[in-house]
């Protein structure tokens, strides 16, 4: 006991000192910096780490990043027969050789009537009858080459030509030609030629041209 502390000897007394004697003990221990009551704790009010003093540094609150939109499948797109890459696709002409077509897939003349018959040793009479006035006056040339058969043949050669015609080889084809008397309709026109052949389809495809040798499309032929 410090000096003019002496211990009272009633209850009332008593209890007053006790609780002053608390209150120094408690203001001394809060003098310690390990007391929360202490300036120097973080957790004391006054001090700079405590959250709610002024100059508590504030941590920054991170920003979200939007979530990316997921963009929507696309729906594959179904091809129809005859598009591109899908069975009942008409393969093109084949590929040319030197003096042939070779210009890719041609689309069929409509309004061109042609049939023929195969003689001996197959020799082949083919008749041409142009019924559009479309093509009439137009056809100067009528183009017969090996490869474009099915199935293909090794070589053709001119025979007969009609009036005012000629014809001449081109590489393995033959190639009947007019400067003067193009197919008219209403009008039959007979070609005649050989072909060398392991086989003779009931089709023949011939190439149409016209006076300047543009490849008009393809007639087809039908065996008689």
């Amino acid at each position: 006991m410090r000096g003019g502390d002496s211990i009272p000897e009633n209850e009332n007394s008593l209890m007053s000192f006790l609780r002053n004697l608390a209150q120094r003990i408690s203001g001394k221990e809060s003098e310690k910096p390990g007391h929360p009551d202490h300036p120097d704790h973080p957790d004391h009010p006054d001090h700079p780490e405590h959250p709610g003093h002024p100059d508590h540094p504030k941590k920054e609150k991170k920003e979200k990043k939007p979530k990316k939109e997921k963009k929507p499948k696309k729906e594959k797109k179904e091809k129809k027969p005859g598009e591109e890459g899908e069975p009942g696709e008409e393969e093109g002409e084949p590929e040319g050789e030197e003096g042939e077509p070779g210009e890719g897939r041609k689309e069929t003349l409509t309004g061109i009537r042609s049939a023929f018959i195969v003689t001996e040793e197959n020799v082949i009479d083919l008749y041409v009858h142009v019924e559009n006035d479309a093509y009439s006056n137009v056809i100067y040339d009528i183009e017969v080459f090996p490869r474009v058969q099915t199935p293909p043949w090794k070589s053709v050669e001119g025979r007969e030509a009609p009036k005012d015609w000629r014809f001449e080889k081109v590489d393995k084809g033959v190639k009947f030609y007019t400067k003067t008397a193009p197919l008219l309709t209403c009008q039959r026109t007979k070609f005649k030629f050989r072909v060398q052949a392991e086989e003779i389809s009931d089709r023949i495809r011939l190439h149409a041209t016209d006076i300047d040798h543009n490849n008009l499309g393809i007639i087809v032929s039908t065996r008689w």
